[in-house]
């Protein structure tokens, strides 16, 4: 059996539940003993409190001036905490459509569930997790959403807006914070354009959009829209987007608001629904400083002829600021956070938050260890520590690399608070914890691995005997995976296995549906998907000359029959034609 709840679990997460008097009825580990999941927690406080004494004897490492995901240790001690996927521009160049979360497809490992046409909705998955355990972050700036991860994705931006995404699968609570137990994406803005940049496109069903910025290498400001009619009834879309970016020096700036409204049928419910949503967002980078804020709003009605019926409406709004210096072979830092809910449905809820962070890498000749450690506080939650550690090892070539983390997860304000007829969210959830490890080898472009994972407290949706969904936290859920990867310049390709199995039987609503088996690969302007049967093909075909350029682009080539979700098909095959204008200034 699984652990159950310590006496330290209740001290630290009382505020949450006020309802909670003690261990559950059946649980065998009284306040007295320490289960395995106790000592490891245990042991994370215990490193925060010597790592600052042991390590600040150290010579200090010059540190990147670059974030990845929230770190400025230099990659090779980054890298030995966790794989990090990196596409940089070209690759991001050569996908089709201009939708940002369709680069994210391109990962080895990763899953993208997307509800209906490119740019409407879609979750991200990977390392045997699920949407809600993989942290979404902005030029390092962390975005997630208070009300449901669902929106986590919905961002203003464009694929040619990205100068590189950076994708962590596996855990990284202690680089992204709370959120990240399995994985994080770090979607990081390009430089303004020197000149005026300028580009349209059309594809079937109707479906047409364009874009156009104009700039001097350190200010510029565009504005982009598209339109579609949908591939199916209740598919349809329509988005507006301004946006600009700044670059002096070391400082940068990013600030973009979007509008959407789509057909959302068979989304969350066998209903014809329509949804409407905006966001605006502001990311600030300088030096040790990082600074966002973010403001979402979501209208959703079940039946688009009869709004009345049942409407939901949502804003939030987030801000955060981080700040970081060098200490002795690494570097420490202090977050401050705050987000703001106000719900027709699901109240209105507020909550600051603060965290301390400290990551450090040593090297000994072909040595390398790297910690990170982090503890957050949430008000209405309380603390939750993660830790990251990694040791990586290399001689002739070959790279060997073993690395652990635990990360915690608090619930979603959906997950706590929503009520309807068929779903029903728990106040009382426990926030979730998760325990990781993973083993690997490389050799210079060739790398495979393994992981094993157990979730504490896995927050997942579960129907009851009345059929309605109910949040719960379920215990004794486990996961495993391997993989086996190739990269260069000019291809890639990847195999991933992972498996999640709960000690007890129930039907999952998200939690437990993991692609088993996946393959991608790909070369310029060509890729290939493969998941547990279904294959889908992409590519796109530019030609240039001058300052204009063309390019010939499709979609789901072979035209398989799928489901991003259940009950919800995807598109079919889908073709189209971009054009793209650039002068330079």
């Amino acid at each position: 059996m699984m652990p159950q709840h310590s006496s330290w679990n209740r001290r630290v997460f009382k505020a949450r539940l006020p309802d909670a008097r003690g261990p559950r009825e059946g649980a065998e580990n009284g306040p007295g003993q320490k289960t395995l999941a106790n000592r490891c927690w245990e042991t994370v406080k215990f490193a925060h409190m010597i790592l600052f004494l042991l390590l600040s004897h150290y010579p200090e490492y010059t540190l990147d001036t670059v974030r990845v995901l929230g770190t400025r240790l230099p990659a090779g001690f980054s890298g030995a905490m966790t794989s990090v996927w990196t596409l940089d521009s070209s690759w991001l160049r050569s996908a089709p459509w201009q939708s940002a979360e369709r680069a994210l497809a391109l990962s080895p490992g990763v899953h993208l569930s997307a509800r209906g046409m490119p740019g409407v909705q879609a979750d991200i998955s990977s390392g045997a997790g699920n949407y809600a355990q993989t942290a979404i972050l902005l030029n390092g700036v962390r975005c997630d959403d208070p009300q449901t991860a669902h929106h986590n994705l919905d961002l203003p931006l464009g694929i040619v807006d990205l100068g590189r995404v950076e994708i962590a699968r596996g855990g990284a609570s202690s680089l992204a914070g709370p959120g990240a137990s399995s994985g994080a994406v770090n979607l990081v803005t390009g430089d303004p354009v020197d000149g005026v940049l300028s580009d349209a496109f059309a594809a079937g069903f109707g479906t047409c959009g364009g874009r156009a910025e104009t700039g001097n290498g350190k200010l510029s400001l565009g504005l982009s829209g598209a339109r579609s009619d949908g591939y199916r009834s209740g598919s349809d879309y329509r988005m507006w987007r301004v946006f600009q970016k700044t670059s002096l020096g070391d400082a940068k700036a990013f600030a973009s608001y979007s509008w959407k409204r789509f057909g959302a049928r068979d989304f969350y419910a066998p209903y014809p629904s329509r949804e409407w949503t905006s966001c605006g967002i502001l990311t600030l980078n300088w030096k040790g400083l990082s600074a966002g804020a973010r403001r979402h709003t979501d209208r959703f009605v079940l039946l688009e002829d009869d709004p009345e019926l049942y409407e939901n409406n949502h804003t939030k709004t987030s801000a955060l600021c981080s700040w970081s210096a060098g200490l002795g072979p690494g570097f420490w830092g202090l977050e401050i956070s705050w987000w703001e809910l106000r719900s027709d449905r699901l109240g209105y809820h507020q909550a600051p938050g603060a965290a301390i962070f400290y990551q450090a890498g040593l090297g000994f000749g072909p040595l390398r260890l790297a910690i990170g450690v982090r503890e957050d506080w949430r008000e209405g939650t309380g603390f939750a520590p993660s830790l990251n550690a990694g040791f990586s090892c290399t001689f002739w070539e070959i790279t060997g690399r073993v690395s652990g983390s635990l990360a915690t997860r608090f619930p979603s304000a959906t997950e706590l608070y929503y009520q309807d007829p068929k779903n029903s969210g728990n106040p009382n959830l426990l926030p979730e914890r998760t325990m990781r490890a993973e083993l690997a080898l490389g050799w210079r472009w060739l790398e495979m691995g393994g992981f094993a994972v157990r979730f504490d407290e896995l927050i997942d949706w579960a129907k009851n005997p009345d059929g309605v969904w109910e949040a719960r936290n379920i215990r004794g859920v486990r996961g495993y995976g391997a993989w086996a990867e190739a990269r260069s310049r000019w291809f890639f390709v990847g195999w991933w296995h992972q498996r999640k199995e709960a000690q007890e039987e129930y039907e999952s609503k998200y939690a437990l549906r993991t692609p088993s088996n996946s393959v991608k690969a790909g070369i310029p302007w060509i890729f290939l998907s493969w998941e547990d049967g279904t294959c889908l093909v992409s590519g796109q075909v530019s030609l240039g000359r001058g300052p204009f350029s063309m390019s010939l682009f499709g979609d789901n080539l072979l035209n398989q029959s799928y489901e991003t979700v259940p009950g919800l098909p995807g598109p079919p095959r889908t073709l189209g034609m971009g054009l793209q204008y650039f002068i330079r200034g």
